[in-house]
């Protein structure tokens, strides 16, 4: 439940974050409308998802001019994107860093220094928010099939190992028991040694102990014949 909870939250907020909004950013040395949408995550996977997307779905490579404190910068210069019009223009786009976010915003000139806005080319605007918009749910698709993708592999990962630690353990334990085995034979033997030579080794003790005793009275009695003989 609390799983669930946490994955409705990320949604909501991940839907908030969606609205595509216009800002005026700067390209290098100019400045242009421009529309943007904001990205949880971080700038330089966004980066890489931004080349991906306009390669793949429209065949379009962006290249990086431009690389200051606020961001990335990229240029794709008389593109042809018939969504947006028939006629060829230039593309510019930008990828900000916002910490765990990124800010992503694109550009649309067809004269240089100028970009089109919702006033004067309003169809080609709303194309152009059509495609922001298509990019927010290209990145999360590829952004979260990567994320279950490699959880998966983990997973089972994790469960080979987890398996092979099994047969390491039944294998294992089963050497443990046969040697369990052989030990608490060997015990009993020796246990039955034990009983067989009780008396032998309390004699040997015995004896042990008494020739101890005629040792230290042997050298006794040398001492005192040597003190009394003098040799």
């Amino acid at each position: 439940m609390k799983y669930l909870l946490s994955v409705f939250c990320c949604l909501y907020f991940i839907s908030l974050s969606a609205q595509v909004t216009v800002q005026s950013i700067d390209y290098k040395k100019q400045s242009l409308e421009s529309l943007q949408v904001e990205i949880d995550a971080e700038k330089d996977l966004v980066e890489d998802l931004w080349d991906d997307f306009w390669d793949d779905r429209y065949n379009i490579d962006v290249d990086k001019f431009d690389n200051d404190k606020r961001g990335t910068a990229y240029l794709a210069e008389q593109v042809s994107v018939p969504l947006i019009s028939v006629k060829n223009f230039d593309l510019y786009s930008k990828i900000e860093d916002r910490g765990n976010k990124s800010n992503v915003s694109m550009a649309v000139s067809f004269t240089e220094g100028s970009a089109i806005n919702k006033r004067s080319n309003a169809e080609a605007y709303d194309a152009a928010e059509a495609i922001m918009t298509e990019f927010r749910t290209y990145f999360y698709t590829r952004y979260f099939d990567d994320k279950l993708n490699e959880a998966r592999d983990q997973l089972t990962d994790i469960r080979d190992d987890s398996q092979d630690a099994n047969e390491d353990a039944i294998k294992a334990r089963e050497k443990i028991e046969k040697y369990e085995d052989k030990i608490a034979k060997l015990q009993r033997k020796i246990e039955k040694e034990r009983e067989k030579a009780g008396d032998e080794f309390e004699t040997a003790e015995e004896k042990s102990r008494r020739a101890k005793e005629l040792e230290e009275r042997i050298r006794s009695i040398e001492e005192m014949r040597a003190r009394y003989l003098g040799k």
